[in-house]
């Protein structure tokens, strides 16, 4: 089984390929290659069949963000933005409840 740090470098390494190469695919291939790129975004942030689903619908937006925009940046600050929401925020309650801070 390959470690989530491996697939993490596998991923990326294809996203910049897919990035790199994004004006020069086919229609065809272009497709095939963000439904590729969705599928690993999504296996990489989880490895069950309901957590897989479910990150691959987040990916779907950021796939759409970036075909429209051509700017990598747009979809990363919403990915940004989504983690701080989904974990930065949890997190920093339960820190402050702990601290008795709330």
């Amino acid at each position: 089984m390959i470690t989530q740090g491996v697939f993490f470098i596998c991923y990326y390494v294809y996203f910049i390929w897919l990035f790199l190469l994004f004006n020069n695919l086919s229609r065809r291939i272009f497709i095939l290659s963000s439904i590729i790129s969705i599928l690993l975004y999504a296996v990489e942030h989880s490895y069950k069949p309901l957590g897989i689903f479910t990150a691959a619908l987040w990916g779907i937006p950021f796939t759409i963000t970036y075909i429209k925009t051509k700017n990598i940046y747009i979809p990363m600050t919403a990915h940004l933005i989504c983690n701080f929401v989904g974990n930065g925020i949890p997190a920093l309650i339960m820190a402050a409840k702990m601290l008795k801070i709330l």
